[in-house]
């Protein structure tokens, strides 16, 4: 799971105060480290290839046809493929784009997406024969290598919904992560339901109790929200259901239960993580999460024709919502419920003139421990996300997730989900806050 913004799988994203688990487990596609010399490149590409600038902040629409080159007119196809969530015609368009284009930044980013992509269906056999490009364009190839190899060689997935309707209770963690139980292979545990990790996870010694071990005994690392590394190994469960869903043969990772024990910032006392249910399984669901009555709904996915405009969730490489800011500038937000804040990032600085900006050391918390870094906040961001308006008060900025296509304006974390139902109907693109009534 990115181990860190999972969300951004191939990311590696800040947690404020607990742990950001979801992107602190969610184990990057592409890499998870950063340096100055690869952000000054990225600055150089975006400056040279004006189109592919407006792709990566969602925006692409806003370029006609007749403003873009044909390989760049594929491109933008392509990302409309994507938001329908119609991966085969996006692969093929990415595909061909990558093998014909003699744009090297294209081809660059073509490929990117088409790890996305194969992510997404689970495609462990093609990311194996694209090595090529993990040599090229990815630090921890040998981590993805690992994964693939074990997932590419153990019985496919397979998803059985009893109940086209089921309710559960949840718990909320200390974080604001909703915590609900899971049937691993038949017994109960309780696991954290992070949209922020691309993978699931388990603790070892879950995993012993629930019978699952590695495919392969082939160890790989993930890093973390303080950047320490931990070991993984992938795996696979036979069964885990959660309320009326079973699913067979779900990809995990393990990880040591000792690197699961997270303390909060100031406090003596450990949290113990059983495990966390990641983007992997969260992307076959239909559900709403209740935070007054403590239930989650889950829904068998249904197929509803919803018109592209009318869309405003999406998944590439994590998923994020399209939202506005109150005037109306649009903006992208990385979806991730196992951050306990909401951030920004530098990038919505390039599309909003906030009035009073300060900066101050902030504290971060995950599996590997506690750090401080320097944080930029702004005293008031007013955004409306499904016709609702909310005002975040001295939002702070997150971690930038490396080596993920979009350029993201912040994220939406757990706080979000207070005193609101919040449905996410992944298939058809849709995204619903509806707040409570003030008691």
């Amino acid at each position: 799971m990115p181990i860190l913004p999972s969300y951004f799988t191939f990311r590696t994203m800040q947690k404020y105060a607990f742990v950001f688990i979801g992107f602190v487990l969610s184990i990057l596609l592409f890499a998870c480290g950063t340096s100055n010399n690869s952000d000054k490149r990225y600055t150089v590409l975006r400056q040279k290839f004006t189109p592919l600038k407006t792709f990566k902040s969602f925006s692409y629409k806003l370029s006609p046809d007749n403003q873009l080159n044909s390989d760049e007119q594929r491109f933008k196809a392509g990302l409309e493929m994507m938001c329908n969530y119609e991966y085969s015609k996006a692969e093929r368009i990415f595909l061909n784009l990558y093998n014909q284009t003699n744009n090297d930044t294209l081809q660059t980013e073509a490929a990117k997406i088409i790890f996305n992509i194969l992510f997404a269906k689970s495609d462990w056999k093609k990311i194996r024969e694209f090595d090529n490009v993990i040599n090229k364009e990815i630090e921890d190839k040998d981590k993805i290598m690992v994964l693939a190899k074990a997932f590419s060689i153990a019985p496919k997935e397979r998803i059985v919904f009893s109940q086209d309707t089921s309710v559960i209770n949840w718990t909320k963690s200390p974080s604001g992560c909703p915590i609900i139980p899971c049937y691993i292979n038949g017994r109960i545990r309780y696991f954290w339901f992070d949209t922020g990790a691309n993978y699931s996870v388990i603790s070892s010694d879950i995993a012993e109790e629930c019978d699952v071990s590695p495919v392969i005994y082939e160890q790989s690392k993930a890093r973390t929200g303080t950047i320490r590394k931990v070991n993984i190994y992938p795996a696979v469960v036979d069964s885990i259901r959660i309320g009326g869903v079973s699913i067979y043969n779900s990809p995990f990772v393990i990880v040591h239960d000792f690197d699961l024990k997270l303390r909060l910032f100031g406090s003596q006392n450990k949290t113990k993580i059983d495990g966390i249910i990641g983007w992997k399984i969260i992307q076959n669901l239909d559900l709403s999460i209740d935070s007054k009555h403590y239930t989650f709904t889950i829904r068998k996915p249904l197929n509803k024709q919803i018109a592209r405009n009318d869309k405003n969730f999406f998944w590439l490489g994590c998923p994020f919502l399209a939202i506005k800011e109150k005037s109306g500038t649009p903006l992208i937000f990385g979806l991730d419920f196992g951050s306990e804040h909401s951030g920004i990032t530098n990038y919505i600085f390039k599309k909003i003139a906030f009035e009073k900006i300060y900066t101050r050391v902030e504290p971060k918390t995950s599996v590997g421990g506690s750090i401080f870094y320097n944080s930029t906040l702004v005293s008031h961001l007013p955004i409306i996300i499904s016709g609702h308006l909310i005002e975040f008060q001295n939002i702070a900025t997150s971690y930038q997730v490396p080596y993920l296509f979009l350029h993201l304006d912040g994220i939406i974390g757990s706080d979000i989900m207070r005193n609101a139902i919040i449905t996410l109907d992944i298939r058809n693109g849709i995204f619903k806050f509806e707040p409570y009534p003030n008691d």
